[in-house]
Protein backbone atom coordinates (compact mmCIF):
# COMPACT_ATOMS: atom_id res chain seq x y z
CA UNK A 1 0.00 0.00 0.00
CA UNK A 2 1.26 3.45 -0.89
CA UNK A 3 2.25 5.69 1.98
CA UNK A 4 1.23 9.34 2.26
CA UNK A 5 4.87 10.28 1.63
CA UNK A 6 4.98 8.26 -1.61
CA UNK A 7 1.71 9.80 -2.79
CA UNK A 8 3.09 13.26 -2.00
CA UNK A 9 6.11 12.43 -4.21
CA UNK A 10 3.78 11.48 -7.08
CA UNK A 11 1.83 14.70 -6.58
CA UNK A 12 5.07 16.70 -6.63
CA UNK A 13 5.87 15.08 -9.99
CA UNK A 14 2.36 15.99 -11.18
CA UNK A 15 2.91 19.59 -10.10
CA UNK A 16 6.24 19.77 -11.94
CA UNK A 17 4.62 18.55 -15.16
CA UNK A 18 1.69 20.95 -14.75
CA UNK A 19 4.08 23.86 -14.17
CA UNK A 20 6.05 22.91 -17.28
CA UNK A 21 2.86 22.79 -19.36
CA UNK A 22 1.69 26.12 -17.94
CA UNK A 23 5.05 27.65 -18.80
CA UNK A 24 4.48 26.59 -22.39
CA UNK A 25 1.05 28.29 -22.45
CA UNK A 26 -1.22 25.41 -21.45
CA UNK A 27 -4.68 26.23 -20.13
CA UNK A 28 -5.28 23.42 -17.63
CA UNK A 29 -9.04 23.94 -17.51
CA UNK A 30 -9.50 22.93 -21.17
CA UNK A 31 -10.42 19.25 -21.53
CA UNK A 32 -8.11 17.11 -23.66
CA UNK A 33 -7.11 13.45 -23.94
CA UNK A 34 -5.14 12.33 -20.90
CA UNK A 35 -3.18 9.09 -21.24
CA UNK A 36 -2.35 6.89 -18.25
CA UNK A 37 0.14 4.03 -18.37
CA UNK A 38 0.56 0.83 -16.39
CA UNK A 39 3.14 -1.97 -16.55
CA UNK A 40 2.91 -5.54 -15.30
CA UNK A 41 1.71 -9.03 -16.00
CA UNK A 42 -0.31 -9.14 -19.27
CA UNK A 43 -3.26 -11.01 -17.75
CA UNK A 44 -3.50 -8.54 -14.86
CA UNK A 45 -3.25 -5.63 -17.30
CA UNK A 46 -6.10 -7.10 -19.39
CA UNK A 47 -8.27 -7.38 -16.27
CA UNK A 48 -7.39 -3.78 -15.38
CA UNK A 49 -8.29 -2.66 -18.91
CA UNK A 50 -11.74 -4.23 -18.54
CA UNK A 51 -12.28 -2.51 -15.19
CA UNK A 52 -11.18 0.88 -16.49
CA UNK A 53 -13.30 0.57 -19.64
CA UNK A 54 -16.29 0.03 -17.35
CA UNK A 55 -15.38 3.40 -15.76
CA UNK A 56 -15.37 5.21 -19.13
CA UNK A 57 -11.71 4.90 -20.11
CA UNK A 58 -10.64 3.81 -23.60
CA UNK A 59 -8.04 1.06 -23.31
CA UNK A 60 -5.44 0.10 -25.89
CA UNK A 61 -4.31 -3.47 -26.35
CA UNK A 62 -1.65 -4.63 -23.91
CA UNK A 63 1.70 -4.62 -25.71
CA UNK A 64 5.32 -5.43 -24.99
CA UNK A 65 7.42 -2.31 -24.65
CA UNK A 66 10.96 -1.82 -25.91
CA UNK A 67 12.32 -2.87 -22.52
CA UNK A 68 10.35 -6.13 -22.53
CA UNK A 69 7.75 -4.99 -19.99
CA UNK A 70 4.07 -5.38 -20.80
CA UNK A 71 2.26 -2.06 -21.02
CA UNK A 72 -1.35 -0.89 -20.91
CA UNK A 73 -2.32 2.63 -21.90
CA UNK A 74 -5.75 4.07 -21.25
CA UNK A 75 -7.14 7.45 -22.25
CA UNK A 76 -10.07 9.72 -21.48
CA UNK A 77 -10.90 13.34 -22.00
CA UNK A 78 -10.64 15.63 -19.01
CA UNK A 79 -9.17 18.91 -17.81
CA UNK A 80 -5.82 18.79 -16.05
CA UNK A 81 -6.30 21.16 -13.13
CA UNK A 82 -4.12 20.37 -10.14
CA UNK A 83 -7.05 18.98 -8.17
CA UNK A 84 -8.21 16.73 -11.01
CA UNK A 85 -4.71 15.43 -11.71
CA UNK A 86 -4.00 14.74 -8.04
CA UNK A 87 -7.27 12.80 -7.84
CA UNK A 88 -6.42 10.96 -11.07
CA UNK A 89 -2.98 9.97 -9.78
CA UNK A 90 -4.29 8.78 -6.42
CA UNK A 91 -7.09 6.78 -8.06
CA UNK A 92 -4.82 5.18 -10.66
CA UNK A 93 -2.24 4.19 -8.03
CA UNK A 94 -5.01 2.65 -5.94
CA UNK A 95 -6.46 0.64 -8.82
CA UNK A 96 -2.98 -0.43 -9.97
CA UNK A 97 -2.29 -1.81 -6.50
CA UNK A 98 -5.65 -3.59 -6.49
CA UNK A 99 -4.78 -5.36 -9.77
CA UNK A 100 -1.15 -6.04 -8.86
CA UNK A 101 0.39 -3.84 -11.58
CA UNK A 102 2.45 -0.64 -11.52
CA UNK A 103 1.14 2.84 -12.30
CA UNK A 104 3.51 4.44 -14.82
CA UNK A 105 2.20 8.01 -14.89
CA UNK A 106 0.07 10.22 -17.10
CA UNK A 107 0.62 12.49 -20.05
CA UNK A 108 -1.22 14.80 -22.41
CA UNK A 109 -0.75 17.32 -25.17
CA UNK A 110 -0.49 21.03 -24.57
CA UNK A 111 -3.86 22.79 -24.92
CA UNK A 112 -3.54 26.54 -25.29
CA UNK A 113 -7.10 27.06 -26.52
CA UNK A 114 -6.14 28.83 -29.72
CA UNK A 115 -7.67 28.11 -33.12
CA UNK A 116 -5.39 26.23 -35.51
Amino acid sequence: MMTDEQLAEHHAEDDTLLEHLAGDGDRHEIPRDVDVGFVGDPEKLEALADALEAQGWDADEVYEGDDGEHVLEVVREQAITRELIHALTAGMIEIAEKFGVTYDGWGCHLEAGTDH
